[in-house]
């Protein structure tokens, strides 16, 4: 039986899970978030978050105090271990709060499962078809927290769009003559963005009036061309655009309209005005 708190954990308090810890604050819960290093618990305390430190490999036995919402926003990284990160991460958590599940558990996933290449319209029903391995690993965890905690209500799932943001810019990104040698593929392909502090408030409300079982999309609704976005880049950041050749390769077009009703969140930029305030020197909010 759980018990109700004030309290809310984001494990994996990174570049997202820290921006969504402070929305969680700003609700009026108690937040809490996680990492493993001692820098990362320091950025966490920075934030004026209550930090934690949790290691997914050697969790311990319990957990500091029981949680009404757990947002689980693990990124594998560069040298990460996608299976603890995805797979058995989630499991083990569920596992640690099975005593007293939280009312929500939220997965932060990605809308790469779709697997969608064919420009079609994709919403929060769409199936997963995406056989690639890291697709597939999400997905199984997807589906872990979606069958939620034993004696727990089934979790929610958030399938992100490509994250960008302070830090994490694109306008740098294309700066980088490594980057833009990996371009010039699939220009027709629709990309679907969203900025990280739009995210956050996504996984946030999630978190905090989610239905369980649901599957959300967090993207900004306004797919977007592979070779239409990087040529805006290109311009703000004054360089050349990159060339892109056409492929069979035309993307998705996420359609979030049924999450921003549901949630309750309209995003504050789309991928044009989010890339205007970055080169504006914009910053979280």
């Amino acid at each position: 039986m759980s018990v109700r708190t004030n309290a809310a954990l984001v494990v994996g308090g990174g570049y997202l899970g820290a921006r969504v810890a402070k929305e969680l604050r700003a609700a009026g819960l108690d937040a809490t978030a996680s990492a493993r290093s001692d820098a990362g618990l320091e950025r966490i305390a920075r934030e004026g978050i209550e930090p934690l430190r949790l290691d997914l490999a050697s969790l311990p036995d319990s957990l500091p105090k029981p949680y009404t919402a757990i947002v689980y926003a693990v990124s594998k990284g560069r040298d990460g271990d996608g299976e603890i990160a995805w797979r058995e991460g989630p499991r083990r958590v569920l596992d640690l709060v099975a005593s007293n599940p939280p009312e929500r558990f939220v997965f932060v996933s990605s809308t790469g499962v779709h697997g969608t290449s064919d420009g079609s319209r994709v919403d929060e029903a769409t199936p997963a078809t995406s056989t690639e391995p890291s697709h597939r690993a999400i997905r199984d965890g997807e589906e872990i927290v979606l069958r939620g905690a034993r004696g727990g209500p089934p979790g929610i799932v958030v399938r992100a769009g490509g994250l960008y943001g302070p830090d994490r810019s694109p306008i740098d990104w294309i700066r980088r003559p490594e980057f833009r040698a990996r371009l010039g593929a699939g220009g027709r392909a629709l990309m679907n963005w969203i900025h990280v502090d739009d995210a956050a408030k996504l996984v946030a409300s999630a978190a905090i009036r989610g239905r369980p079982g649901a599957i959300y999309l967090a993207v900004d609704g306004a797919p977007v061309e592979r070779r239409e976005f990087w040529r805006f880049v290109a311009t703000l950041a004054g360089v050349e655009p990159p060339v892109f050749a056409d492929d069979d390769d035309r993307g998705k077009r996420c359609d979030p309209t049924r999450t921003f009703a549901e949630l309750e969140v309209t995003p504050r930029f789309d991928w044009r005005t989010g890339l205007e305030s970055l080169s504006r020197g914009g910053s979280s909010s």
